[in-house]
């Protein structure tokens, strides 16, 4: 069991971590913890002690709720308006120009984990590029919908793909390069 000096310690770092990088998931909080040697690369001795911090400091007012986000659950919906002029704004306020429409190349960006996306989504906003997020090993239906969508294009297709050094993050991009 970890002192409170070192709790405190662990919680003063992960009100930053989330701060800076707000909002971010429990994992991707996690991971900024294990690279900053706060915690050990571990489910139970690291994550899980990462992930009950942050409801903590959340509960306790510490945090606040929306520097966390949680973008593995999908609510399925409808975009209502009260009327007209409201649905007009809205569209107004979503416009953006397709930079890319008129280059000689496109560009994709992907990652292994969706905990990276809140590192990687202000450029890929910026740049207005596609984020493909794996999550590990990508399926194969996702693989050849992106596929797909690439073969769409008369132009080449750059895709950048941004995985762990290690083992796994390796055999995730040779999949990608093989079955893409």
């Amino acid at each position: 069991m970890a002192r409170r000096s070192e709790l405190e310690a662990l919680d003063a770092a992960l009100v930053q971590i989330a701060g800076s990088y707000a909002p971010i998931t429990v994992r991707g909080a996690f991971y900024q913890a294990v690279s900053r040697g706060l915690v050990p690369k571990d489910e139970t001795k690291g994550y899980r002690l990462v992930q009950r911090r942050l409801l903590k400091l959340r509960e306790s007012g510490e945090l606040p709720y929306g520097w966390m986000t949680d973008g593995s659950r999908t609510v399925y919906g409808h975009v209502r308006y009260r009327n007209a002029d409201e649905f007009a704004r809205s569209v107004k306020t979503r416009y953006r120009q397709d930079y890319w429409a008129e280059t000689d190349e496109y560009v994709e960006i992907w990652i292994e984990k969706e905990a990276l996306a809140g590192v990687v989504k202000p450029v890929v906003d910026e740049f207005g590029l596609d984020l493909y997020v794996t999550r590990g090993f990508a399926s194969v239906t996702y693989l050849q919908e992106a596929a797909d969508d690439i073969s769409l294009e008369e132009r080449p297709v750059y895709v950048y793909l941004f995985t762990d050094y290690d083992p796994a993050g390796m055999n995730i991009a040779d999949q990608v390069e093989q079955e893409l």
